[in-house]
């Protein structure tokens, strides 16, 4: 995927989290800049800085990461971390795994690296209605849509699961 629809589509899941939960939209187009971010290990394996193209692209970086910082500072409210960290981290864990989702669309990640080289991606799938109807009921388009609405509602109600 190309950086434009990287920035869109993260542009899309920060502003459904930031409705239902009240965040600026500075913070969600500050915090969709950031996500495309991850996109840097394409410039740095030429450069020769990295071995791989999945040094930033793989589920501890853009899942468990921020969902642990956004914890941490859960956990500390009111201390040392105040709410816009809580709210940053959160939208990272939601913008930065769209990324990556969006990007398995396309071709293989090492979505377990560097504790497994394995490349995963989502297969093409169409589930026709029937062999005259022109285009599918089901496809990747809306696949990856669906994927990404389980992750933004992850989102919205992760304080009811951490409570």
């Amino acid at each position: 995927m190309d950086t434009l629809f990287h920035f869109i589509f993260a542009l899309m899941g920060g502003l459904a989290v930031g409705f239902f939960r009240g965040y600026s939209i500075n913070l969600i187009i500050f915090s969709s800049l950031i996500s495309i971010l991850i996109d840097l290990d394409h410039l740095l394996v030429p450069l020769k800085l990295a071995s791989s193209y999945t040094l930033l692209h793989n589920i501890f970086i853009v899942f468990f990461l921020p969902l642990f910082l956004f914890l941490l500072a859960r956990y500390h409210e009111g201390t040392i971390y105040p709410t816009k960290l809580q709210r940053f981290f959160l939208l990272m864990m939601i913008m930065l795994t769209g990324h990556v989702i969006a990007d398995m669309f396309c071709g293989p990640i090492m979505l377990f690296y560097p504790v497994d080289n394995t490349g995963l991606m989502i297969p093409e799938i169409e589930i026709m209605l029937t062999s005259s109807f022109s285009s599918p009921v089901i496809g990747m388009g809306g696949i990856a849509i669906t994927i990404y609405a389980l992750v933004i509602l992850f989102g919205i109600f992760v304080d009811q699961i951490t409570c």
